[in-house]
């Protein structure tokens, strides 16, 4: 077969996928809205733009036909996770995805992340149904791709059936209400190669608005002006922890893989995001998975330590991901890394 094109939709991390493709001399196809192609052109990348109205017009039969022409292999981020639902991803979406898809509705559907979490026996936070009544504040939170858009904390269920009523019912449907853990929220970046390995390749934690702007707010004017922490991501901060919580990572890691296996067969493949809340007694406590690469890998850019260590050279999440299709073109192995 000749060597397949690189595409992704033009968000994200577009621009780490392209960058890395382009370096291991890929031919790269950015999918994107008429209104981004002029960003993306303000950058030395070199991709063949497919053009669309909006994300979702990537299962317009055209479209499809377009990228099967080029054999683009798609690098799936949150922006395709969120805006496809789990039966167009698995069934409509005909161009090849790198990883396995059928992992992806474990991410996006709350029931199923539930249960990806439970099998791999992983500390989690308590969880509720929205008929339960509470007597603890809770994350009130949207599985799936979100970037922590629409979340809010809460204590008082007649709020948050109330506020519910106001989001739209596709999102309402992925509610999750999880127990507000205390501690700081730590992202640990991870790779599972077609050869078995299991990589840590970066940490980060992210910027949210405005959480993050919250300490600078008197408590009495907090109280005063009835303020709410939202937590829209707005940036990602590469991080460093101390060794020995790596230790209890690692083992969260390899446990989730093996559940992956047992729930999507062959499981996880590729990049994917262990996202903990880390207690003032260094427990992990786990309160998602993301199924695919994640943004704040783009904060360390060309490389981290932990990749350094991993591989021994300086790699990026989107090198790993155009090696990893590069050696499976070479060993005739594409089909065992896409579906």
């Amino acid at each position: 077969m000749q060597t397949p094109a690189i595409g992704t939709l033009a968000s994200h991390s577009a621009l780490q996928i392209l960058w890395a493709a382009e370096q291991q001399g890929f031919q790269t196809i950015l999918i994107a809205p008429q209104d981004r192609v002029w960003m993306y052109k303000r950058f030395n990348l070199h991709p063949e733009f497919v053009k669309l109205r909006s994300f979702r017009d990537i299962l317009l039969p055209e479209i499809q036909e377009r990228l099967k022409e080029s054999e683009t292999v798609l690098i799936p981020h949150g922006t395709l996770v969120g805006a496809l639902s789990s039966e167009e991803l698995l069934n409509t979406l005909e161009v090849p995805i790198f990883g396995n898809k059928k992992i992806l509705p474990y991410e996006k559907e709350a029931d199923l992340h539930k249960e990806w979490l439970e099998k791999a026996n992983v500390r989690i936070p308590e969880t509720f149904s929205i008929e339960e009544e509470i007597r603890k504040p809770v994350m009130v939170k949207f599985t799936g791709a979100r970037g922590g858009k629409g979340y809010f904390v809460s204590q008082n269920m007649e709020e948050i059936r109330e506020k519910l009523k106001n989001v739209p019912p596709d999102i309402r449907d992925s509610v999750w209400l999880q127990e507000f853990i205390r501690g700081v929220p730590i992202y640990f970046h991870f790779f599972k190669h077609l050869n078995g390995e299991n990589k840590l390749t970066g940490i980060d934690i992210r910027y949210e608005s405005d959480a993050n702007a919250f300490g600078r707010i008197p408590a009495t004017i907090q109280q005063q002006l009835d303020l709410r922490p939202a937590f829209s991501v707005v940036g990602n901060i590469p991080v460093v922890v101390r060794e020995s919580l790596l230790l209890k990572v690692f083992e969260i890691a390899d446990n989730i893989i093996e559940a992956s296996k047992t729930l999507a067969s062959p499981g996880l493949l590729g990049p994917y995001c262990v996202e903990t809340i880390v207690t003032p007694d260094l427990e992990v406590i786990v309160i998602e998975i993301s199924a695919r690469i994640v943004a704040g890998t783009t904060a360390w850019i060309p490389t981290s330590p932990y990749a350094e260590f991993s591989y021994g050279k300086a790699l990026s999440v989107g090198d790993l991901i155009a090696l990893e299709i590069k050696n499976a073109v070479q060993n005739s192995e594409l089909n065992k890394i896409v579906s």
